[in-house]
């Protein structure tokens, strides 16, 4: 990758990638409504002490490739998979950061810019647990 093609489609630029022809467009995602419930259903069940099922915290409210972003935030970690026949151990835990963001003592950076499935920056204003809550999904906003 060039560093006029990374900074064309960081500024918002659709593009194809110059070393395979792909499309290629950088992604916005934040921290929603859905994902902040979940991340509070982690802490009051104790996950900020040890590791809990995603079954336990995520119930039927999202998917559980959802709840992973908020990791590339910092605010939770996965138990490292074992078995080799599962893809991920689905164990969770809330990080200190994770507790203070649950608890509305630290914002976070309002995005997080993926390129290929890749983090490449947070950014944007620190926005905190209570401004997620009042947000929905929106499919349209990532696609922008």
């Amino acid at each position: 990758m060039t560093h006029e093609f990374m900074k064309q489609i960081m500024n918002g630029e659709e593009k194809c990638c110059p070393m395979c022809g792909r499309y290629a467009k950088v992604y916005r995602r934040r921290i929603y409504k859905s994902v902040a419930i979940a991340l509070r259903r982690l802490y009051l069940i104790g996950g900020a002490e040890g590791y809990k099922h995603i079954r336990d915290f995520m119930g039927k409210m999202t998917s559980s490739g959802d709840i992973a972003m908020a990791a590339h935030w910092g605010l939770i970690v996965s138990m490292a998979n074992e078995d080799g026949k599962k893809k991920h151990s689905g164990l969770w835990h809330l990080t200190q950061k994770g507790v203070e963001y649950v608890n509305g003592r630290m914002g976070i950076k309002e995005f997080a810019l993926f390129y290929d499935s890749k983090l490449l920056e947070l950014q944007g204003d620190n926005v905190y647990f209570n401004n997620a809550v009042g947000l929905d999904f929106d499919y349209q906003e990532i696609m922008k």
